[in-house]
């Protein structure tokens, strides 16, 4: 069986209420977090780049558009590999996207000393996050709603998701204000692993509720 939910029990047919399941709920933190990471890293990398006298303002504004020029890679490349790998090993592959753009957040104090390591850690940032929130709107959101109800799930994921994005904005500046920058890129890493993990074991519960 070549889906997501292959222990799961006519997902397409029986689920009448997406919003009624785990894995709806540790999808909407998902969204949320893969959005505000995403939000957060567009909005605030060419402040951090000009403050840590890595670039200038032009030049920090350049290497800052590598972001969503990596995620529209991953969006493409990682979306389709992912469709490529069997149906068992899917929610794997999906955590693994989730897991990698989590720990590149990690990296980037280490790039503010050395723009060959910026520039590649933001490349992998770009396609991580691109690739897990593609497959999060795609093949996830099927899996929880069935193909009856994937507007009606994807809509409401996505919608939320990019609510929590608000929060990259002043929350992020408040943050790097009190505990300095360090500690942004830091928590936003933290926030992509424990949702992904959360999801994990959101989804997996679920699993064993439906078998």
């Amino acid at each position: 069986v070549d889906d997501i939910s292959v222990c799961r029990k006519g997902t397409e047919d029986t689920t009448d209420a997406p919003w009624a399941t785990n894995p709806f709920w540790g999808a909407l933190g998902l969204s949320i977090a893969l959005s505000l990471s995403r939000e957060a890293v567009i909005e605030w990398m060419p402040t951090y780049l000009v403050t840590s006298n890595l670039l200038q303002v032009g030049g920090a504004s350049m290497v800052s558009a590598i972001i969503p020029i990596g995620a529209a890679i991953g969006t493409l490349y990682l979306g389709n590999a992912y469709y490529r790998v069997s149906g068992v090993k899917r929610p794997k592959s999906f955590l693994t996207f989730v897991l990698l753009a989590g720990a590149f957040f990690f990296c980037i104090p280490a790039g503010r000393h050395s723009l060959p390591l910026m520039i590649a850690c933001l490349s992998a940032i770009g396609v991580t996050l691109g690739g897990a929130y593609a497959t999060l709107l795609g093949e996830v959101a099927t899996s929880i709603g069935g193909k009856s109800r994937v507007a009606t799930t994807t809509s409401m994921i996505d919608g939320i998701g990019s609510a929590g994005g608000i929060l990259a904005g002043r929350g992020i500046a408040e943050l790097a204000n009190t505990l300095g920058w360090s500690m942004v890129w830091s928590s936003l890493g933290v926030l992509c692993l424990l949702s992904g993990i959360g999801w994990l074991i959101a989804d997996k519960d679920d699993r064993q509720v439906l078998t």
